[in-house]
């Protein structure tokens, strides 16, 4: 039993979720139904443990299953949201990222597995094109293959955001029937807006309206006998009008992008990780700190991590957290402000001496990828003072920002001893790959000299997740793993598929490769 109480979300003043209370059986399918702007697919979000805990948010209220607060529950609930991810890969690439147990597996076996899966299941159409990418697929296909991806770790509670949205009901029919038959075996809660699918697949009924719970009650109930009338203005017509005027008449979802659903995230067996606490190259000495210059770069490429070595998802997060620990790098303060240096995607800007501040926690947004090494935030001044967002970011060791921004928007920061890189990336687009690629060597090769390096864009997820996870894929991790761990830290980051689609095709370990596409990064 899912048992919500006095649930309320606000978003930058604007509330989302008022008091929303509600209950969901371990067994059958549940619809939550209501205008748009309810608030649905924010409750589901929150059910599956995705809400941001920073600024703007305000969450209040208690979710538990089965008695036990969410934040204590693992794993979490599992969410399929409306924006579908990774477009490049094919069904067995899908598939394959959410199998359980598949460290132990061959590639020949795990294929094996899912073409049996998928017969038990009645997938023929996926079973017999595994090879096929999702591109070429009808639009109802590929999300019944996201749809089985998220039911192949058998999650307890599957929570499903408007998989059947603009969807013929000829054309959905499949995954009516793989829907009826997930919630044959657990708690399966949906948001639609198609009153006949609801009346076909759903045990219990909820309204919802500007973040309202109006009414729950059995399928039978909530249509044969209703017991108020916004709720048989909603059977009627599809429509409500609900009062007060002054509430929030806008899910955050509308302007606060969904990340594409590429993670669950499903638990992972294991990941090839090669940096842990107790391999983590030391800085150089104070007083001895190497200088890069610009006019003729030649420290070397960061040398290969050590390793790679295997960490189990148990310990994974654990792993993250260790590197923290003190001040790596103290120094002398700067004698004066360090310049602010536009360059060019690709340029080698000098770089001052890191910080000798310890890590702290940053201004409201921020989080450490790799804590005290490498991190990401908004847009300084975007929530908060600009001048205190850039003292929170001094104060946690950030000596080096990148900002993504189409323009240059921190130029205050070299009074905080932050050094400013602009890599310009039009809003939910990727970079370009050489220059991207060039700069995170150049990047790695800061941090290698003790540096805390910090990328931000408008929100700090989109663009900011982007670069952060290709870091990740430099260093080893193939890229569903790279997304999968950079979730682990904030679940939001990487925003548009044709982000995805960029990651996807980049090669794991390219940083050890000593070179990047057309001609060899610099030194």
């Amino acid at each position: 039993m899912i048992e919500v109480r006095d649930f309320s979300v606000s978003f930058a003043s604007k509330r989302v979720l008022d008091r929303a209370s509600l209950s969901f059986p371990d067994i059958g399918i549940h619809a939550l139904m209501g205008p748009g702007g309810a608030g649905k697919s924010t409750l589901l979000r929150a059910l599956a443990g995705q809400l941001p805990n920073t600024a703007p948010w305000d969450v209040r209220g208690d979710i538990r299953v089965r008695g036990v607060p969410l934040d204590q529950v693992r794993p979490l609930p599992a969410l399929l949201a409306q924006r579908l991810g990774q477009p490049g890969a094919n069904v067995f690439e899908l598939l394959q990222q959410h199998l359980p147990n598949r460290g132990s597996m061959t590639r020949p076996e795990q294929r094996d597995w899912l073409a049996q899966w998928l017969a038990r299941h009645d997938l023929h159409p996926l079973r017999d094109r595994l090879d096929t990418p999702l591109l070429e697929f009808a639009d109802a296909e590929v999300r019944l293959a996201h749809l089985a991806a998220a039911l192949l770790p058998d999650p307890a509670v599957l929570c499903v955001d408007e998989i059947l949205a603009g969807i013929e009901e000829e054309d959905g029919m499949s995954i009516e029937a793989l829907l009826a038959l997930a919630g044959q075996q657990r708690c399966v809660i949906f948001v639609s807006h198609h009153q006949r699918r609801v009346r076909r697949l759903a045990d219990t009924v909820a309204l919802m309206a500007v973040g309202e719970v109006l009414v729950q009650d059995t399928r039978d109930a909530f249509f044969e006998r209703p017991t108020m009338e916004a709720q048989r203005q909603y059977i009627r017509t599809g429509g409500l009008s609900w009062p007060p005027e002054d509430a929030a008449d806008q899910d955050p979802d509308a302007t606060v992008p969904v990340p594409p659903e590429l993670d669950g995230p499903p638990p992972v067996e294991g990941v090839t990780w090669g940096y842990t606490a107790s391999n983590r190259p030391s800085p150089p000495p104070p007083g001895n700190i190497p200088q890069p210059q610009a006019a003729a770069p030649s420290a070397p490429l960061p040398s290969p991590l050590p390793g790679p070595e295997t960490v189990a998802a148990s310990t994974l997060a654990s792993a993250l957290a260790e590197v923290a620990g003190p001040a790596w790098m103290p120094a002398p303060p700067l004698p004066v402000p360090p310049p602010v240096i536009p360059i060019t995607p690709g340029a080698d800007p000098t770089v001052p001496p890191p910080s000798d501040a310890p890590t702290g926690a940053g201004p409201a947004g921020f989080v450490w990828l790799l804590p005290g090494e490498l991190g990401g935030c908004p847009q300084p001044g975007l929530f908060e003072n600009l001048d205190s967002d850039l003292a929170r970011l001094g104060a946690a060791g950030v000596s080096v920002l990148v900002s993504l921004t189409e323009s240059p928007t921190v130029p205050e920061a070299q009074h905080h001893g932050i050094h400013v890189v602009h890599f310009p990336i039009p809003d939910m687009h990727p970079p370009d790959e050489r220059s991207a690629r060039e700069l995170v060597a150049e990047a790695e090769r800061w941090i290698g000299l003790g540096h805390r390096v910090a990328y931000h864009c408008k929100a700090g997820i989109g663009r900011t997740g982007t670069m952060l996870v290709l870091h990740l894929i430099g260093r080893g991790l193939d890229p569903f793993e790279a997304l999968r761990v950079a979730r682990l830290r904030r679940r939001d980051w990487v925003q548009s598929n044709t982000q995805w689609a960029f990651l996807h095709n980049i090669p794991a370990g390219f940083l050890t490769d000593n070179r990047s596409p057309d001609r060899g990064c610099p030194p």
